[in-house]
Formats: C-alpha cells, structure tokens, sequence
C-alpha cells in the first residue's frame, strides 16, 4: 500500500512547451481511474494493476517536454501562418458565397429565388462582420505583444506567453473551420442537397468560433484601449448578422413549407385517416430521435468542454511555474 500512494505523489515538470503533450498523459489519467475504480471494487483489493498504470503516469509526466525545449521561433510562426489561412478561409468563403448566388439566380426562381437571395445576402453580412472582426483581433494583437514584449523580440514574447498564444492558435483553427463549413451549408440549402437547419448550427458555429477568438484575443488587454473597444464592436456585430442569419433561414423555410402544404379538401374520410395516423407515427419518430439526439449532444459538449480546458489560455497570470491547463486533466 505504501507503495502505491509513494507512486501516486505526481510530480509534475516545470512548464511544459505546449498543451498538445498532455494528451498522452489526460488518457493515462483516465486509465488510473479505471483501474482505480475496478481496484476498490473488489472485495479482495489488487494493486498491482494500479500501481503499474500511477507509475506509467508519472514517467509520461516526467517525459513531457519543458518550455524550453521548443524553438522560440515556432509557436509565434505557427500563430502568424495560421492568423494568414483564417483570413484566407474567410476571403475564400467570402467569394464561394458570391458564386452560390449567382448559382441561385441561374437554378431557381420564383419564391425560391426569393429566399435564396435573402439567406445569401445575410450570409455576406455575417462574413464581412467577420473579417472586420478577424482585423480588430490582429490590431489588437499586434498592441499587446508591441507592448508586453520590452526589448524582447515578437517570437519570444509569444513564447513566454505561450498558454495565451496557443488560446488564439486554437481559435484561429476553429474560425476557419467554421467558415467552410458555413459555405458548405449554405450551398446545400441552395441545391436542396441539405437541410435549413444545417446552415443555421453552421452559423451558430461560425459566431461561437469568432467568440473564442474575441475572448482570446482580450485577455491580455488594456481595458481602456481603443483596439479593445473596436474588437468589442465587431464581436456584437457578428452576433447581430448571425441572428439575422438565423432568422432568414427560418423564415424562408416556413415560408417554402407554406408553399409545399398539402391540400388536404380533397381527400377521402379513408385517406384522411391514413394520412392521420402516418402523422402520428412520424411524429413518434421523431420525438425519439429528438431524446436520441440530446443525449448524444449532451456527450459531445461535455467531451468539448472538457478538450477545451486542455487548450484554454491562461487568463489569470502564473500559478507558481504550473501548467493550469494540467488541472482540469482527469
């Protein structure tokens, strides 16, 4: 027993390069619990399972890599690319929408166009929310490392800052991702290959990733700066051209289903009924798949929650040499 808890005692290593590394060591945590549950289980106590998986642990942990063992140059380079492929995926998504209208106009007319054209012209005023959103951040980045840096140079002040540097890397992945994704939706609700309420979670999607980046991009901010202040703007205005994103979209769907209703005077009391019942039967349907579907959303916010604590930046200075980010491992 002495042995055990003697291995238990987790030391962890001075700060370590980057969050991606404590993937390894989250999965081995989860496996010490698993054993630790089947250990305490049993009426007859077995450590040896469980001391193997702690001592496995630690030795991951004493693996990890320190700060230092990271080129200074890489992380500042790898925020900059990756600031440079979301403004890309936004000015790409940007032209892609432009090409689903003239689509639209080519494809469809009549109330369908009319839809159409509005959900598309809500879907360009939230990319260029975006991309004005998208430039407060880089101004406002840029004041932060020209002020916190000193004498030190950009690559070594994201460096120090890495935990910071790594919430806007994380955020700058998830805009761009999202921004596709929105195109893709959108061009679906167009050719009638996907569904109305695929192009609203996109948008949804594309405002929470933009939200990320807002948040991540303030925390090291002067509270009285202007730059703040125009990234606070653009941040309320994406959430403005996202709802009204959403309400086009719903709109126009409740406006095609009008159009689509059955006529039901000219049904027999036979068809009638069948048609009733069909309705029932449907509708059963899809409350379970409805039941279904929470719980499986339910599962992947809670597993997002929980990859999101691995990639959060450090929001409230140092904890005494310690990744925080270690904390929420478990």
């Amino acid at each position: 027993m002495l042995a055990f808890w003697s291995l238990a005692v987790v030391q962890l290593p001075p700060i370590t390069s980057s969050i991606e590394h404590f993937h390894g060591v989250n999965e081995q945590c989860n496996v010490v619990v698993r054993s630790a549950r089947e250990a305490f289980s049993s009426a007859n106590i077995n450590l040896v399972k469980l001391e193997s998986e702690v001592k496995k642990l630690s030795e991951m942990i004493t693996a990890l890599p320190l700060q230092t063992d990271v080129d200074k140059d890489v992380i500042g380079a790898e925020l900059e690319n990756e600031m440079m492929r979301m403004g890309e995926a936004i000015r790409t998504a940007v032209e892609e929408i432009e090409k689903l209208q003239e689509k639209a106009r080519v494809n469809t007319d009549g109330l369908r166009l009319e839809v159409n054209e509005t959900i598309l012209g809500c879907c360009q005023k939230l990319m260029a929310a975006i991309m004005a959103l998208v430039a407060a951040s880089k101004e406002l980045q840029m004041e932060i490392v020209a002020a916190g840096r000193g004498g030190a140079s950009p690559q070594e002040f994201y460096k120090r800052n890495h935990q910071w540097t790594e919430g806007l890397l994380s955020a700058a992945k998830t805009v761009g991702v999202a921004a596709r994704v929105l195109v893709e939706s959108a061009d679906g609700v167009i050719t009638r290959q996907g569904k109305f309420e695929q192009l609203i979670v996109a948008a949804q999607e594309i405002a929470a990733s933009t939200a990320q980046l807002f948040v991540s991009s303030r925390v090291k901010a002067d509270p009285n700066s202007s730059k703040l202040a125009a990234l606070s703007t653009s941040s309320k205005s994406v959430g403005q051209c996202t709802a009204q994103v959403v309400a086009a979209v719903k709109n126009g769907q409740t406006t095609l289903n009008e159009e689509g209703d059955l006529d039901f005077l000219n049904l027999t009391l036979h068809e009638a009924k069948k048609e009733e019942m069909e309705s029932q039967v449907r509708i059963l349907e899809l409350e379970q798949k409805l039941v279904m579907e929470r719980k499986r959303l339910a599962e992947l916010r809670k597993r997002h929650y929980h990859m999101a604590q691995l990639a959060m930046p450090e929001q409230n200075g140092g904890n005494g040499g310690r990744d925080s980010s270690f904390e929420f491992i478990g």
